[in-house]
């Protein structure tokens, strides 16, 4: 597919722009009127078991105000972990040389275990501790899954991710 095809599907286009004056604004002067294509979603699937392809897990990302397409500058970098326990709800992220995470109360952060596959899961933050220099002590909504327990696990913080939807798994039946 092109990537208009995958613009249209996937970015919600019933938001208008408008001028100062609030007139809608319309392409070219007279042509249709300009949709501002705010929110945009991508999915995520993963097999839990490799081996077992009629499961799987579907995650969907909604990104608010990040055109679609297009990676900010400093958006989705990958910071080691220096805990993160599984089945415990703390994070520290340790961000010495590199930018501090965009990551604050209400935002979300991926953690993601290589391997094969390289698993993936979404857990959103409730507060942030940043009083010790280069780590960032970061409280979760929920426990971290077993997924997780493997060694490299990393965090990434999503420029403009709003909201994360988890599906049951997906199978057959």
């Amino acid at each position: 597919s092109s990537f208009p095809q995958a613009y249209r599907f996937c970015t919600l286009l019933d938001d208008m722009t408008f001028d100062p004056a609030g007139v809608p604004v319309r392409t070219g002067g007279s042509g249709p009127v300009e949709r501002a294509g705010r929110y945009n979603w991508a999915a995520v699937l993963q097999r839990p078991q490799n081996g077992d392809r009629n499961v799987s897990d579907l995650t969907v990302l909604v990104f608010d105000g990040r055109a679609a397409g297009f990676t900010p500058t400093n958006a989705e970098i990958a910071y080691p972990l220096i805990s993160g326990p599984v089945g415990g709800t703390t994070l520290v992220i340790d961000y010495t040389g590199l930018t501090k995470p965009l990551l604050g109360k209400g935002r979300w952060v991926m953690l993601a275990t290589p391997g094969t596959p390289t698993t993936v899961s979404f857990y959103r933050a409730v507060s942030i501790n940043d009083e010790t220099p280069d780590r960032l002590t970061v409280e979760l909504g929920a426990a971290i899954k077993n997924l997780h327990s493997g060694t490299g696990t990393q965090a990434v913080v999503f420029a403009g991710l709003a909201e994360v939807f988890e599906r049951p798994p997906l199978t057959p039946q």
